[in-house]
């Protein structure tokens, strides 16, 4: 299975003609101070999966020194194409995590327990 993920600061689905836009990529947010509470929006996609297995997936929310910092609810996904596509799936998840530390933070998207990829996003503080 591939997969990629993208943290944005929109994400908005249309249901009827099937497909995603995504707003400004992020890779990096200030907040005003610390601790802050944050709201992640997060682009997935994954392909290649089993066409009729389903995996759950999750986020994981982690600072610098790899602590956990949150964990979004895990949601039960399967393939979503039709016939002829590669199997896979296109999904976004929202998540908010209180945020302590500045520096590096990392997303890691989980499925079946297994971490298979991870997001960095650089925290800042306003001065």
């Amino acid at each position: 299975m591939n997969s990629s993920i993208l943290v944005c600061d929109d994400i908005q689905y249309n249901k009827q003609e099937d497909f995603f836009t995504l707003g400004k990529i992020i890779n990096s947010i200030e907040v005003p101070t610390l601790p802050y509470v944050h709201i992640f929006k997060v682009f997935i996609k994954l392909n290649y999966m089993h066409e009729f297995e389903d995996i759950d997936v999750k986020l994981v929310l982690t600072d610098n020194e790899n602590q956990l910092i949150s964990i979004s609810n895990p949601i039960v996904a399967h393939n979503s194409r039709p016939e002829g596509y590669v199997p896979g799936i296109s999904m976004f998840l929202t998540m908010t995590g209180i945020v302590c530390k500045k520096g590096n933070i990392h997303l890691h998207l989980v499925v079946n327990n297994e971490k298979i990829n991870s997001y960095p996003i650089k925290l800042n503080i306003k001065e």
